[in-house]
């Protein structure tokens, strides 16, 4: 496992029916299209901080997933934690399809 196949397994998350049938557009953090038109949305910004090898053979990688919430202006909070159920749902003690837990 690399970072970057770690990477892949995250953003995967984000194309399944658990968060597609809310219809929540996520960009990466980075990303430098339009997106202007859109009042409700999110960033990904996955963070690697370190791998390490353990006893076994197995590799352990820590780090932070950080997403951005915008929503439309007038929403306040309410709408703001509604998502950030949804991504505990999705991402919070999960085993991916390839090995890693979140």
């Amino acid at each position: 496992m690399t970072f970057a196949s770690l990477k892949n397994a995250i953003e995967l998350m984000f194309t399944t029916s658990s968060w597609t049938s809310h219809n929540i557009t996520i960009y990466p953090d980075n990303y430098q299209g339009t997106i202007s038109n859109q009042n409700e949305f999110c960033r990904l910004n996955i963070l690697p901080a370190n791998a390490a090898n353990t006893f076994g053979g197995n590799k352990t990688f820590s780090g932070s997933i950080i997403v951005s919430i915008y929503v439309k202006a007038g929403e306040g909070q309410s709408r703001i934690m509604a998502i950030a159920d949804i991504l505990d749902i999705l991402l919070a003690n999960k085993k991916l399809s390839n090995g890693p837990e979140l």
